[in-house]
């Protein structure tokens, strides 16, 4: 009887530990962004999020040379990455609502047999970057909101980034 305790005073150990490491349950199998480190700040770019980490950009059209992009500002180590891939793994791909008349529709669903998205997001005439980034202090994630402005459910699109993922970037 003792040792069938013991398991399971184990087992709940075990359990609570996994349930406090991460609330959400969300496990990854792989690296959640990929991108590189730039020499420069990113010229041409508008302000999505900001917390004491990290300050997130995008530069929709740019200015000539200068094309298309997602950056993040790591402000601890004052530098600039640039964010070129983000992880499908717990991804939520949203498609275009069919009540509202756009002027060009979408469907990310079918990124969901990819491991990565790559950024911008295409759709069949326009780009789309995240337009809101939501960070969990508890479970370290960056919550990558693509569309949230047409508070529908059907066209979110979310991504899932370790904080430990942006600080291993180079």
């Amino acid at each position: 009887m003792r040792k069938i305790t013991y398991v399971i005073v184990l087992l709940l150990c075990g359990c609570i530990g996994i349930a406090q490491s991460n609330k959400d349950g969300l496990r990854f199998s792989r690296v959640t962004i990929k991108g590189q480190a730039l020499d420069a700040e990113p010229k041409w770019h508008v302000k999505v999020y900001e917390d004491a980490s990290y300050r997130f950009v995008e530069r929709h059209y740019g200015n000539g040379e200068y094309v298309p992009g997602f950056f993040a500002c790591d402000l601890s180590r004052n530098r600039w990455l640039q964010l070129t891939e983000l992880s499908t793994e717990h991804a939520r791909l949203g498609r275009s609502p069919a009540d509202l008349r756009l002027m060009v529709g979408w469907d990310f669903r079918g990124l969901a047999s990819a491991e990565y998205a790559q950024l911008p997001l295409k759709t069949g005439g326009s780009i789309i970057f995240p337009d809101r980034v939501i960070f969990d202090p508890s479970t370290e994630l960056y919550r990558l909101d693509c569309n949230s402005g047409l508070n529908r459910d059907v066209s979110l699109t979310s991504f899932w980034v370790r904080k430990a993922d942006l600080d291993a970037l180079h």
